[in-house]
């Protein structure tokens, strides 16, 4: 699958500070929280952030689909050089994420348990992922293993949401949650936050979700998950 580069120029004065990808489809509140995430990335001087937005198919019209494409394009560009943090326009930046990425790892998603649905695994979750720099051929292979799991699974019908479909999206959906789980699920079940998998590879750090999820004076960012946008 051909990824197509989005990435504007960013200069060098923060190269090995992180990349914040976001992205949304133009509706509110999602334009106006991806906008939110630059300003607060620029407000900490934790980086350099890029918001890709889109309302309207091109030539892929599952959104799903065509949002990794875009994101990953821009992973594949920047990797090299500095590490990237993708995340969903429903967080909120509190904290520099920095240190973090001075240990061996790299791809880091949030664990919070053992769960699985009719779609597959949902241990991790794939609203923030954290990539590192160290082994940026492993990563470019990380970004086309998770979009060739997405496009090979069948589409769960009737899952995109409203807005989306009165855009001309198909009303279909792709789980990048479980494609995710997929491609960094441990062979072992029990998973420890802050220790290092190895799997197929990768070094794989399961973030404790306490810390990249919830409010709180430590936290490095919140995830307004579900209806908790609207709070």
């Amino acid at each position: 699958m051909v990824l197509l580069l989005d990435l504007h120029f960013l200069g060098v004065k923060s190269r090995m500070k992180p990349l914040y990808l976001t992205y949304s489809n133009g509706v509110q509140p999602y334009l106006r929280m991806a906008e939110g995430i630059c300003t607060q990335v620029a407000e900490l001087e934790a980086g350099d952030c890029i918001h890709l937005s889109q309302t309207k198919p091109e030539t892929e019209r599952n959104f799903n689909i065509a949002f990794y494409t875009r994101i990953f394009a821009n992973v594949v560009h920047a990797i090299a050089d500095r590490p990237v943090v993708v995340l969903d326009a429903d967080h909120v930046v509190k904290r520099p994420i920095i240190e973090v990425f001075k240990r061996d790892w790299d791809i880091a998603a949030v664990y919070r348990s053992q769960s699985f649905d009719k779609y597959g695994r949902h241990d991790y979750c794939s609203g923030l992922i954290l990539l590192n720099n160290r082994r940026p051929g492993l990563i470019v292979r990380f970004c086309k293993e998770w979009l060739d799991s997405m496009s090979s699974r069948p589409p769960s019908p009737g899952f995109c949401p409203k807005v989306l479909r009165k855009q001309g999206w198909l009303d279909t959906w792709f789980d990048d949650q479980t494609s995710l789980n997929d491609v960094i699920i441990p062979e072992k079940e029990e998973v420890e936050h802050e220790k290092i998998y190895s799997i197929r590879d990768y070094r794989i750090l399961p973030l404790d979700w306490r810390s990249y999820t919830l409010p709180g004076e430590e936290v490095f960012i919140v995830h307004y998950k579900g209806s908790r946008k609207k709070q």
